[in-house]
């Protein structure tokens, strides 16, 4: 009798055994997370700094841009401070042409930065922020009126230096059109820095 007595304590030790592990092994299934790799696109987008930042996470959304308060652009040596209602803004690379006033078909090029007001739409234009880049010997040829890079009977407008180049608004880079917000964009190359 007593070898049956454990024999039944025995299979019922090991039913109870069974389940218990089965309820962990269901209990253990549930919580793990299962990961599918997702494959993200290969687009970069183009920070206001220059850099690029690409996707990546499950949702395949861009990393976010280094600090865009700080506009800095190394590859000329300058940066501006933003307030809030520019986050968004993008930036356009383009050159400017001038002329020689003496001589209408000699040409000067240069790198023209504009910083594009992110509250702009379709119906409405904001202020951007151009910022003409200049050798320093190109620019002497402005200061002595030598070269003009616009029909405005005054030369751009300088805004600091560094080393290698020389920085400048336009002739009439505000309040010629139409745009609103200019008296913040003003307001926002005062805190340009050359380095």
């Amino acid at each position: 009798m007593k070898k049956i007595i454990i024999a039944l304590l025995i299979i019922i030790i090991g039913i109870l055994l069974f389940f218990f592990a089965n309820f962990l092994y269901q209990e253990l299934a549930s919580s793990i997370k299962y990961y599918t790799p997702v494959a993200c696109t290969m687009e970069a987008k183009i920070c206001p700094d220059g850099s690029t930042v690409g996707r990546t996470g499950p949702t395949c959304e861009f990393t976010q841009c280094p600090d865009w308060k700080n506009y800095k652009n190394n590859e000329f040596g300058f940066e501006l401070t933003f307030p809030e209602t520019w986050k968004g803004y993008s930036v356009i690379k383009q050159n400017w042409v001038g002329h020689v006033i003496d001589n209408y078909q000699q040409t000067y090029t240069g790198t023209e930065i504009i910083i594009k007001n992110p509250q702009t739409t379709a119906t409405q234009q904001w202020q951007d922020i151009p910022i003409m880049v200049f050798t320093p010997d190109v620019w002497i040829l402005m200061e002595q009126e030598k070269v003009s890079v616009s029909a405005a009977p005054i030369p751009p407008a300088k805004i600091g230096e560094n080393s290698k180049y020389v920085f400048a608004t336009p002739p009439r880079w505000y309040g010629f059109t139409d745009a609103i917000g200019f008296q913040e964009a003003i307001d926002i190359v005062k805190t340009f820095k050359a380095f």
